[in-house]
């Protein structure tokens, strides 16, 4: 722009100069007509500025992580006068998602459109925003432009991958809980295990009537217990230091993990009980894994305070859970403890642990591994 500024300023410096030096009638013409075409330029092109219409489209409003999608962008130019120049600026997360959205020069012709399309990859779950960041209009002497911000953007939602994981010990684990307490979720009322006399602590349900009858005295009947196991899954969802393209890596890693592990031990048959900061109790929905799948893609990193004090209460209401996988950044004396009180209750604990492998987390490892709990880096465990 500021080329074709000085070049405009050494046309009407040359043509005064002609003026001066030819007095003739069509010097004088060519220097007024200089004079008036940026006026009409800058009138031609403000009418121009309200003319434009803008659609935006994305191919899908919802992907796994890994999937592609693409934006398809259109502006039309909804007036009889040419536009000579507009250039269109996008806005994407770099950081997040595969993107070249560069921008757009392009003229466009009176009551015609012009359309690009833009694929999009997926590196991390979240929901991010797509779309135009501002059109600018040059006139058709390139002497002024008008800027257009715009906030309007297309929202689309990255869910987290679900890894195939490799064997884990999450089956003995919560068979082996089970015994310690004897967890006994309900009982099937149509097999009978017993007969014995009743006690009083005994329901009506229990009482046989005909045998009591006969004997003259009370007998209640022992039904079978129906055995299943419930398995705990606490994620650390407090906030994570660094830098941002860090913290993402450790945040979808630690989502990936959640839901990889949920699709595990929702195909072993055990009901699933999901605890995350901001949230009073564990969200079970009947171990629906859509449902807690769903939970997860949505589980927000940063915003609930301390992890140790979460944990520490979660811990205090249900330190007799039959197994329990925990998902955290680092171990900390607070977590330790916690995970300590837990298998002192005799409940299965199985550490997935996402940070550095520093000495420090090592010993913190070492620590609960005597005691019992079962630590793993995630990164080992799929490679």
């Amino acid at each position: 722009m500021l080329k074709n500024r000085l070049a405009y300023l050494a046309v009407v410096i040359i043509l005064f100069q002609l003026v001066y030096i030819y007095e003739h009638e069509m010097t004088y013409v060519a220097f007024y007509a200089a004079l008036i075409l940026p006026v009409v330029s800058l009138v031609s092109t403000l009418v121009l500025r309200g003319k434009f219409l803008i659609a935006q489209e994305l191919s899908a409003s919802e992907v796994a992580k890994g999937e592609a999608l693409r934006y398809v962008f259109t502006l039309r130019n909804n007036s009889f006068l040419l536009c000579t120049n507009v250039q269109v600026l996008f806005d994407a997360d770099n950081t997040a998602l595969d993107v070249d959205m560069n921008g757009k020069h392009f003229p466009i012709l009176p009551y015609k459109s012009r359309s690009f399309s833009f694929d999009i990859g997926t590196r991390y779950r979240g929901v991010y925003n797509v779309g135009v960041n501002s059109i600018t209009i040059y006139d058709f002497l390139g002497l002024f432009r008008f800027r257009q911000p715009h906030t309007q953007k297309l929202e689309f939602v990255v869910n987290p991958a679900v890894r195939p994981l490799p064997s884990l010990p999450i089956s003995s684990a919560a068979l082996d809980a089970a015994e310690v307490h004897n967890f006994l979720q309900d009982e099937n009322y149509s097999v009978i295990s017993d007969l014995r006399k009743y006690q009083p602590t005994d329901g009506y349900k229990k009482i046989h009537w005909k045998l009591s009858a006969k004997k003259g005295e009370l007998i209640s009947k022992n039904f079978q217990a129906t055995r299943q196991t419930s398995i705990a899954l606490i994620i650390e969802n407090s906030y994570i230091t660094g830098a941002r393209d860090a913290a993402l890596v450790l945040e979808d890693s630690m989502v990936e993990a959640l839901v990889s592990v949920m699709a595990y031990v929702s195909g072993q048959g055990h009901p699933l009980e999901l605890y995350y900061m901001g949230t009073e109790t564990g969200d079970a929905e009947s171990g629906s894994f859509d449902y807690l799948y769903k939970l997860a893609a949505e589980l927000r990193f940063g915003e609930f305070g301390r992890f140790d004090d979460f944990f520490s209460n979660i811990v205090s209401k249900h330190a007799d859970a039959s197994s329990a996988v925990l998902f955290v950044q680092d171990i900390t004396d607070g977590s330790a403890a916690a995970v300590k009180t837990m298998l002192m209750f005799g409940c299965n604990v199985i550490v997935l642990v996402f940070s550095d492998n520093e000495p420090s987390l090592r010993r913190g490892i070492a620590q609960l591994e005597e005691l019992g709990a079962q630590c793993i880096f995630y990164g080992d465990l799929v490679g």
